[in-house]
């Protein structure tokens, strides 16, 4: 439905009409939970097919809603409550990078690399820098790289922990039929 006749070649619009639930004279409310977890799926091909275990999948969604009376006949409340828990680990396989080590950077058995201090190697960091076995820069950017290239090969934890709340006072004046919602 659209305020513009289609001659006039207006944007297209669109209406929305939402009605939201409001409290009552009587107490009122319900809850909800539902779980999934991987006990009832199969594995992944992938991992599968690379000897890797079915990871733990579990989902858990749950809420509830409530709502009644603030002053019977003239104010009613409502609240609502949701909340999503995922746990979805995420596999990494790529066999060409599994045996990367500080040997493919060209540097020997016998250095010592020092701890990495960041999660990526930075381009402006380690790229411009001539591949150098005795810079203490480059062997940084080595360790950093090969730390990266580890810590991502496998199973990775994802989690995420997602809720919302919601509340609503409907509040109906003396003077007038119409309910004002707040």
């Amino acid at each position: 439905m659209s305020p513009y006749r289609s001659s006039m070649a207006a944007p297209a619009t669109g209406f929305v009409n939402v009605v939201t639930r409001s409290g009552s004279d009587d107490l009122h409310g319900n809850a909800f939970y539902y779980n999934r977890n991987s006990g009832t799926g199969a594995n992944d091909a992938v991992n599968k097919a690379n000897g890797i275990p079915r990871p733990a999948d579990i989902l858990q969604q749950f809420g509830g809603s409530l709502g009644g009376p603030v002053r019977p006949g003239r104010a009613w409340f409502f609240a609502d409550y949701e909340q999503q828990r995922q746990k979805n680990p995420m596999s990494v396989i790529n066999s060409a990078f599994a045996d990367v080590d500080k040997a493919s950077f060209g540097v020997a058995d016998d250095v010592q690399l020092p701890p990495p201090n960041a999660p990526f190697p930075a381009a402006s960091n380690f790229a411009d820098i001539p591949a150098d076995t005795t810079d203490p820069a480059y062997l940084q950017g080595v360790a950093n790289a090969l730390n990266a290239i580890h810590s991502s090969l496998g199973i990775n934890p994802r989690f995420r922990n997602d809720w919302a709340l919601f509340s609503k006072i409907d509040y109906r004046d003396a003077r007038t039929t119409a309910s004002i919602s707040v």
